[in-house]
């Protein structure tokens, strides 16, 4: 697999969501599938502020890589340990892993942190390790930053 150079350099960085579309589409404008990422990303990001979850979404993959022709993006729907989502949200988190999303060209995760003092503190860290490689480090094991929206 080729590496392409980050659009967002090593690190991550909070960005807007009109940002976001000008850097990973709008700057492509002969590119095919990034119109089609944004258009699976738009739909999942319009329920998940539609529903009104506190936290961020982390935007990675290709997508966020100066690839002219990128096969998909990767977002995590990340919300505080304190957030107790509702019975709306629940349903959308269920529709994130579904198989609609999954045609979207975006591969979805969700993660709710954990307090320190819960038992289940450690697996929530070792889980949150392995999403941070999967979205920070590239194929050829260089760093790729990532975008977060703040919702």
């Amino acid at each position: 697999m080729q590496v392409h150079v980050p659009l967002f350099g090593p690190t991550p960085t909070t960005v807007s969501l009109p940002d976001l579309e000008a850097r990973c589409v709008n700057s492509f404008p002969d590119s095919t599938s990034r119109p089609l990422i944004w258009d699976g990303f738009k739909v999942s990001h319009d329920r998940i502020t539609a529903d009104q979850f506190p936290g961020w979404l982390w935007i990675s993959g290709e997508f966020v890589t100066c690839s002219p022709e990128p096969q998909s993006a990767m977002v995590l729907l990340r919300i505080p340990a304190a957030a107790v989502p509702t019975t709306q949200q629940n349903a959308t988190v269920d529709w994130l892993r579904g198989p609609e999303v999954a045609d979207s060209l975006c591969d979805t995760y969700f993660l709710q942190e954990v307090d320190p003092s819960d038992p289940a503190y450690e697996v929530y860290r070792e889980t949150e390790e392995l999403i941070r490689e999967e979205f920070c480090i590239q194929p050829d094991g260089s760093r790729r930053g990532y975008a977060i929206i703040t919702l």
